[in-house]
């Protein structure tokens, strides 16, 4: 295997485990909020569900095809 795609491959699978920490957290928080203002936390926990999503998606999508853009 080329050393480009190596690297490329190391990217994509790097930015996914990411998105997916990050989607994983933000379902932890939005399902069990901790103690206080529970509103506030489940909306952050949501927003941060949606960011992994959508970064799981662009890792997986547009990166994986090398699109400069991603």
């Amino acid at each position: 295997m080329r050393r480009e795609r190596l690297e490329m491959r190391v990217g994509w699978i790097s930015l996914a485990a990411v998105s997916l920490g990050i989607a994983g957290f933000g379902v932890v928080v939005a399902i069990a909020p901790p103690a206080g203002d529970a509103l506030r936390y489940r909306a952050d926990g949501l927003a941060s569900a949606g960011t992994g999503l959508f970064g799981g998606l662009l890792a997986l999508v547009p990166y994986r095809r090398r699109e400069r853009w991603a």
